[in-house]
């Protein structure tokens, strides 16, 4: 992230970078977006973006203004309420390293609280806002010990367009045995 500081046209160097990201609270830093479920008893989504030169702070790289997607499986009421006071802090430091581990993702790492069922599920959840993707969201039946998922359960991907989180829902049905072959 180019940052200028204010009221002048310097750009910030990494100590200053991490200075101001140790004041600033999380919401300021990476926009949120809340995708709602449509489904009652299913998880909302909270996903962020995250500059890149938040993690490239710390190393002395030159900064960039690409940005990822942070994405936060919210199941209960709970987990939206620390969410979203979680947003008005600023993020705690591992020594110089951001530590999302010890901010939203503490949501991630708690196994689901959703009751086990047989259906592996394949969700869609669309933006409420223009210039944020498509998410497609898979929910296994059952937690997993996979460190990948999302607490256990749920991994994603995103998209530009609802057709693309179809497609890719049709291959994975389709890799599955789970629909007939075209």
């Amino acid at each position: 992230m180019f940052m200028a500081l204010k009221h002048t046209r310097k750009v910030a160097t990494p100590e200053e970078v991490l200075a101001h990201i140790a004041i600033t609270p999380l919401r300021e830093l990476a926009p949120p977006h809340w995708y709602r479920s449509v489904v009652p008893g299913l998880p909302d989504i909270l996903a962020l973006r995250v500059s890149r030169s938040m993690h490239d702070a710390r190393s002395g790289n030159s900064f960039s203004l690409k940005w990822t997607l942070k994405v936060v499986v919210s199941e209960t009421e709970g987990d939206a309420r620390f969410l979203e006071h979680m947003l008005d802090r600023p993020l705690p430091f591992d020594g110089n390293v951001v530590s999302f581990n010890r901010s939203v993702d503490k949501t991630n790492q708690r196994p689901s609280v959703l009751p086990s069922s047989n259906n592996f599920l394949l969700l869609h959840y669309g933006p409420s806002e223009e210039g944020w993707p498509h998410l497609a969201v898979f929910m296994l039946p059952c937690r997993s010990p996979d460190p990948m998922l999302l607490r256990g359960r749920y991994g994603w991907g995103a998209y530009a367009t609802m057709e693309e989180v179809f497609a890719r829902h049709h291959r994975v049905a389709h890799g599955a045995g789970l629909v007939p072959v075209d």
